[in-house]
């Protein structure tokens, strides 16, 4: 704030910091600000917060032209020789392999999954219903009472009231997307990591399929199978399917391996790949579209690469090694 003072204001010794800081302090008393001379010790402290605060409003607001520059220098740093072609079908597998790809969870849904897990884990719906049964309407009745059982258990770890009500109630179809939502982060979570949830896993897929046969779901009154969230449809739903496009994608997303490679060469691929995701972060930001949840969705891309990764590196070291240590024509002892 710029104040500028009259001969009146001046002599009535209003130059005095002391009395000019008063005379603030009355007016600013009802607001969330604060009076800050250059005297003060904290005035620089806010002065440079202030800066740094519209430096970071900038960034988010940065032109068109900044980004292409940014983005120019990525290539320079890249120092991609690939053919055009080349690098168009190379964009064009991400973006289709993007449908396929499932979103890394977040925080809230983590505690989601490990709620589902620990439901599984008590749970003892395959026991009592894989046993034989006298007719068809008791074994139903059956899986009708586990399922609806295992509902109203996730239902009241939430929330207790809305449990009790649930439970006189018994209208599980007021929840239906949050069941799905909660089925949908495990099975998400399977199918990123295999090695994990063996038992809970089996046990979750036979009361889901229970859940969604003819016979269960009208009792149900709603369907607890739901899509599986892909990087490309959560980028569809914001409007940032152009960032699956974009020629730094492959970098963005690859998997530092460590191979045969130096010790320097792997820092360059490093900060090269660090370069590539802060452009496409800068580019890419929008309203809709915050810049950790295109780091999310990049680094799921990458979790994929790791995984593919994973499960081919070894099979080419096994084919590298028969091709290099045996022979094809001849039997050796």
């Amino acid at each position: 704030i710029t104040i500028r003072l009259n001969e009146a204001a001046v002599a009535e010794g209003l130059l005095d910091e002391a009395k000019l800081k008063e005379i603030f302090l009355v007016l600013l008393e009802t607001t969330q600000y604060t009076v800050a001379f250059s005297k003060d010790g904290q005035a620089e402290e806010i002065i440079q917060a202030s800066a740094k605060e519209q430096e970071a409003l900038a960034e988010l607001e940065m032109p068109k032209k900044d980004v292409d520059a940014l983005e120019a220098v990525a290539d320079i740093e890249l120092g991609s020789e690939k053919q055009e072609d080349d690098t168009s079908r190379s964009y064009n597998s991400v973006k289709e392999r993007a449908k396929y790809i499932p979103l890394r969870l977040s925080l809230s849904q983590r505690k989601m999954l490990r709620l589902v897990e620990a439901t599984m884990t008590c749970c003892d719906y395959t026991t009592s219903v894989d046993r034989p049964f006298k007719t068809a309407v008791r074994r139903t009745h059956e899986q009708l009472r586990g399922i609806t059982s295992v509902l109203r258990g996730l239902v009241t770890a939430c929330d207790y009231k809305a449990g009790q009500k649930l439970l006189s109630d018994e209208d599980y179809s007021e929840y239906d997307h949050f069941f799905r939502q909660m089925f949908e982060i495990a099975r998400r979570h399977k199918i990123m990591n295999p090695e994990k949830m063996r038992t809970e896993y089996g046990k979750l897929i036979y009361l889901l399929q229970d859940a969604v046969s003819p016979s269960i779901s009208p009792h149900l009154g709603f369907s607890v199978k739901g899509p599986i969230e892909s990087v490309y449809k959560f980028l569809e739903e914001k409007d940032g399917l152009d960032l699956l496009s974009d020629k730094l994608i492959e970098t963005a997303t690859e998997e530092i391996l460590a191979l045969r490679k130096t010790r320097a060469v792997i820092d360059r691929e490093i900060k090269q790949k660090e370069r590539a995701v802060a452009v496409l972060k800068k580019k890419y930001a929008t309203r809709k579209l915050t810049p950790d949840e295109i780091h999310n969705c990049l680094y799921s891309i990458c979790d994929n690469n790791s995984f593919l990764n994973s499960n081919r590196v070894p099979i080419d070291k096994i084919i590298d090694y028969l091709t290099t240590h045996f022979s094809a024509d001849r039997i050796e002892e």
